[in-house]
């Protein structure tokens, strides 16, 4: 028999909730050149401390059976709502072991109508995915493996850590998890313990106020879009600017050629010989008219890098703004009844085996 049990801790008081709003602030600073941004994490804890005993597992006799956790995420809160590229997903470890040498498991992430329920039927095909090995030879860790997967426009992301059933195998597994205050809830199917669709903690045993740690890092859609406009208003600049330049040089040229120009003119009319008073005249006119054109050119060329300095600058701005690190909402409130009964022991809780 498969049984759903906390991780081995003597039954007591946990630490208080922790309350505190996640506000990071990874914008990037207008500049001449802005770098990419950093990725933003997508989270819906509000603290990531690892509680021993408060991870949840389906196991038999402490041997893991199959586990699948969720998370399932309304992408407008994040500033996503256009759609977000994921590029690394996080969970959090609080045991995990095995004589065999790893604990194999899978980080999959899928896109869901915004309306529709969560059940296995409506993730369908995860549109990213990858192999992870859970093993945690430290004890509690965060385990992070690069993934790529992006989510459309108006869809929610859920992020999902799938477990290997040991089977024969000696592998133990404890998912990280705390107690303090989280945006959404932290959902798992097993059906080893009879468990066959995502379900919310609180409805599978004494685990009210449960919340494993899991999130993402990326970008959104409307960051990338900002990026891009970034980059191509730096090129921008940085075209207008040697035009510029060429453009100063070019007049300084051509005011050199008129001042010269003068100096003829004006050696030839002390000469007195008309034709050459004539000739210098031409020749001074011919500059002036080259200097006008050049001094013309030059003043276009200013104000298109005024311009394109001005365009860059609000690019960059624009980045900063569309790829900054949101701050989750106000934590919400304890769940009723406080923090979660937790067993003495393993056994908790028990569920007939699916196997």
């Amino acid at each position: 028999m498969h049984s759903l049990m906390r991780s081995k801790r003597i039954a007591g008081s946990a630490a208080g909730l922790l309350a505190a709003a996640v506000a990071l602030s990874l914008g990037v600073a207008p500049a001449a050149d802005a770098a990419p941004a950093p990725d933003i994490k997508v989270t819906q804890n509000y603290s990531d401390a690892i509680v021993a005993g408060d991870g949840i597992s389906c196991n038999g006799g402490g041997i893991v059976a199959d586990n699948q956790y969720y998370r399932r995420f309304d992408m407008s809160v994040y500033g996503a709502q256009n759609g977000f590229k994921v590029s690394k997903m996080t969970v959090a470890v609080e045991e995990a072991t095995s004589s065999a040498g790893g604990v194999p498991g899978d980080f999959n992430i899928y896109a869901i109508d915004h309306t529709a329920d969560l059940t296995i039927a409506n993730l369908g095909t995860p549109v990213g995915t990858t192999p992870v090995d859970l093993e945690s030879a430290s004890g509690s860790e965060l385990k992070s493996a690069a993934i790529s997967a992006t989510i459309p426009a108006g869809k929610d992301m859920v992020i999902e850590l799938s477990v290997d059933d040991a089977g024969a195998g000696d592998a133990s597994f404890y998912p990280g998890a705390n107690e303090a205050p989280e945006l959404g809830t932290t959902y798992l199917s097993s059906t080893s313990c009879g468990i066959t669709e995502p379900t919310e903690l609180a409805a599978v045993g004494p685990f009210a106020g449960i919340a494993n740690i899991m999130f993402v890092n990326g970008k959104t859609t409307d960051c990338m879009t900002a990026e891009t406009a970034a980059t191509t208003a730096a090129t921008t600049a940085a075209a207008a600017a040697t035009k510029a330049t060429a453009a100063t040089a070019d007049k300084a040229a051509a005011d050199k050629k008129v001042t010269k120009a003068k100096k003829k003119l004006k050696k030839a009319k002390k000469s007195g010989v008309a034709s050459k008073i004539k000739k210098a005249k031409a020749k001074l006119k011919k500059a002036k008219k080259a200097a006008k054109a050049a001094n013309a050119a030059y003043a276009a060329a200013q104000a298109a890098k005024a311009a394109a300095d001005a365009a860059l600058t609000a690019a960059n701005a624009a980045q900063a703004t569309k790829c900054a690190q949101p701050a989750l909402p106000p934590a919400p409130a304890a769940p009723a009844g406080g923090q979660a009964t937790k067993p003495a022991s393993k056994g908790g809780f028990s569920l007939s085996s699916a196997r």
